[in-house]
């Protein structure tokens, strides 16, 4: 999921009716959403039992263009890696 979306994420997270997995990428130095808030993101989401896979990249904002090709390809592979795991739920 884009970080653009977090801020729904609390609204909706106790609404959800399948625990879908949750791919989140930031950079460490993102000045939209700073690491802490990200982090406490991914603590709610893993304590309502969602498996969330966070990617930080160091010293990035939140400039997507730099590095779209690898994102790209992370957030491609994702629900397939995410649906050969046990339990998922994608």
């Amino acid at each position: 999921m884009s970080s653009h979306i977090l801020l729904f994420l609390a609204i909706l997270i106790d609404h959800a009716r399948r625990k879908i997995d949750i791919a989140i990428f930031v950079g460490t130095k993102d000045q939209y959403f700073p690491l802490t808030a990200v982090r406490a993101t991914q603590d709610e989401l893993e304590k309502k039992e969602f498996s969330v896979a966070l990617t930080e990249t160091p010293d990035h904002d939140h400039w997507y263009y730099d590095l779209a090709p690898r994102i790209n390809r992370i957030a491609w592979d994702f629900p397939e890696e995410a649906w050969a795991r046990p339990g998922s739920a994608i």
